[in-house]
C-alpha cells in the first residue's frame, strides 16, 4: 500500500487538509508522500503527534463514542428489521409449501382413483371418467412440477439467512453463540 493511502486511511482526510494542518503546502506534502523530499521539523513533529493520538486504542471523544453507539444501534435495528422480513417470507413460503403439498396429495389420490376406474368394467356415466381424471391430475402435476422442491430449497435458504443474522445480532449484544 502506498504511503498516501496509509495517511489518508489513518487520518481520514484528503491531502489538502493534511497539508493545512501541518502548515505546509499541498505540493510539499505530496512530494513528502512520494518520498521526494522531507517535511520541516515542526510538520514532522505534528504529523507524529496526530498519528500517535489517533492510533491509540483508548482514543475516543464523547462525540465519537456517541456516533459509534448510534451506528451500532442502527445496525442492530436494520438486522432486526431484516429478521422480521425474513420471518414473514418464511411464513408465506410455509403456506405455499402446504398448498402445493395439498394439491400434490390430491392429484396422487386422483391418479389412484383413475387407476381403480380403469380396472372396472365401463358402465354408463363412469365410462371414460378414469381417463379424464388421469389427464387432469397429470396436467396439475405438470403445472406444479418442481414447485415443491423450489419452495423447500428457498425455505432452507431463508432459515440459514435468519440463523446467520441471529448470530450477528447476538455477537453485537455480546451474547454467546449457541
Amino acid at each position: 500500500m502506498k504511503a498516501k493511502e496509509n495517511f489518508k486511511s489513518v487520518l481520514g482526510i484528503p491531502q489538502e487538509d493534511i497539508a493545512v494542518l501541518l502548515g505546509v503546502t499541498r505540493t510539499q506534502w505530496s512530494m513528502y508522500e512520494l518520498g521526494q523530499r522531507s517535511l520541516p521539523v515542526h510538520a514532522m513533529l505534528e504529523l507524529g503527534n496526530m498519528m500517535e493520538y489517533i492510533q491509540q486504542p483508548k482514543f475516543q471523544s464523547k462525540e465519537l463514542q456517541s456516533v459509534l453507539r448510534e451506528e451500532e444501534e442502527q445496525s442492530r435495528k436494520a438486522i432486526q428489521k431484516e429478521m422480521e422480513t425474513t420471518q414473514y417470507k418464511m411464513l408465506v413460503l410455509g403456506k405455499k409449501i402446504k398448498e402445493v403439498q395439498r394439491l400434490r396429495n390430491e392429484n396422487l389420490a386422483a391418479l389412484r382413483l383413475a387407476a381403480y376406474l380403469e380396472t372396472q368394467t365401463p358402465e354408463g356415466l363412469t365410462h371414460g371418467m378414469g381417463e379424464v381424471i388421469k389427464v387432469k391430475a397429470l396436467a396439475m402435476f405438470k403445472k406444479y412440477n418442481g414447485q415443491l422442491e423450489k419452495f423447500q430449497l428457498r425455505s432452507a435458504t431463508l432459515k440459514q439467512h435468519y440463523k446467520a443474522m441471529d448470530l450477528v445480532l447476538k455477537s453485537k449484544r455480546g451474547e454467546p453463540a449457541v
